[in-house]
């Protein structure tokens, strides 16, 4: 068909479109043929046609899409996901008093009384012949019916004996990162940093009970030992010393290895939220009275909003307006659990606190 037949073609099919019947059948024929037009002109006649422009669909993939594992994170701290476990170094947490007679639920192939035991001969890894050792990840292998069950086999460095865990998601309770507490060393151990956390932890080995040393907000405090927290997904304990002489701890997340993704999220850059390299006071030349209601934690009307972060951190809520170049801003804290959350209202304009509701 000739370019002349093609237009021709289309200016029939522009007049039924006018008022000229014709039936679906010969629509479809006479469309067809216009395309088929088109397509031969566009091989046969160079700088012509449609066939010249990019076609408007793309058919298969795109790029490399074969999954890549996730890339290693900047910095000491590396994020290692469950499938490239093999060959990294994990040690089994202490656990509080109140939960060591449980020892490891997840970790099978241990003496403890709980657990598989009459069917496979062994049971959970038990707290007293697991707690400070360390062992190596040999293999990680997906489970066959569930896609989010990972199976760890762990072999004991100082013996060889051998422990495998069923990981739901990316998690085997009990167990960190060695990588992440010597990291942590490496970094922190012996220096001084001013706290901004709600108070240091402390416990008692005997009674098992846990305690709180109450701090003045970004008081200086010297890193005096770093070893295992209690917790996989908080695995580095910070063992803290304040300048008035009280000593207690603080977990923190690192590398977010061994931890939901949930989890994982919220300790992002956790040591950065608590702890200051330099003493704010010699940063910040705000008055006595602005540094006083930092160190109590409270806020006035006058107060900046980079000061009222400095007292109560960022709020769980920021609802803001504008009216007439005036920026309006309402932050809100929830402080405390969630049987005993506690709410505070700061209300700015302009980044100037106007009024504060407790």
């Amino acid at each position: 068909m000739t370019f002349s037949e093609a237009r021709e073609f289309r200016l029939r099919l522009a007049g039924d479109r006018k008022g000229e019947h014709m039936n679906r059948a010969a629509l479809t024929r006479l469309l067809l043929l216009s395309l088929s037009a088109w397509c031969l002109l566009g091989h046969h006649q160079s700088g012509q046609g449609l066939a010249q422009n990019p076609p408007y669909v793309h058919e298969g993939s795109i790029g490399d899409t074969s999954k890549k594992p996730t890339p290693p994170n900047s910095g000491p701290f590396q994020y290692i996901p469950i499938t490239e476990w093999a060959g990294h170094k994990f040690i089994f947490l202490p656990k509080p008093k109140s939960l060591q007679a449980y020892g490891y639920p997840e970790i099978y192939g241990g003496k403890g009384k709980f657990g598989l035991k009459r069917l496979s001969g062994t049971g959970w890894a038990a707290y007293a012949e697991c707690v400070g050792r360390i062992a190596t990840v040999t293999e990680v292998t997906a489970d066959r019916d569930d896609p989010n069950v990972y199976h760890v086999r762990l072999e004991m460095d100082d013996g060889g004996r051998v422990y495998k865990a069923a990981a739901r998601g990316e998690v085997v309770e009990g167990i960190g990162l060695v990588a992440d507490i010597d990291a942590a060393r490496s970094l922190w151990l012996g220096k001084t940093f001013w706290y901004g956390g709600d108070g240091l932890m402390t416990y008692n080995a005997e009674t098992g009970e846990y305690g709180t040393v109450k701090l003045r907000r970004y008081s200086a405090v010297k890193v005096v030992d770093i070893v295992a927290g209690f917790e996989d997904f908080e695995p580095v304990r910070l063992i803290l010393q304040a300048s008035e002489g009280s000593t207690g701890f603080q977990d923190i997340p690192v590398s977010g290895t061994n931890t939901s993704d949930s989890l994982r999220e919220k300790g992002s850059g956790m040591f950065d939220k608590l702890f200051l390299i330099e003493d704010p006071r010699k940063v910040h030349a705000w008055s006595s009275e602005v540094w006083s209601a930092i160190e109590s934690r409270t806020v006035f009307v006058g107060m900046t909003a980079e000061q009222v972060r400095f007292s109560l951190g960022d709020p769980t809520e920021i609802n803001t307006t504008a009216v007439q170049g005036v920026i309006h801003e309402q932050w809100v804290y929830r402080l405390g659990l969630k049987e005993s959350q506690h709410t505070i209202l700061v209300y700015l304009e302009n980044g100037v606190v106007t009024a504060v509701q407790i």
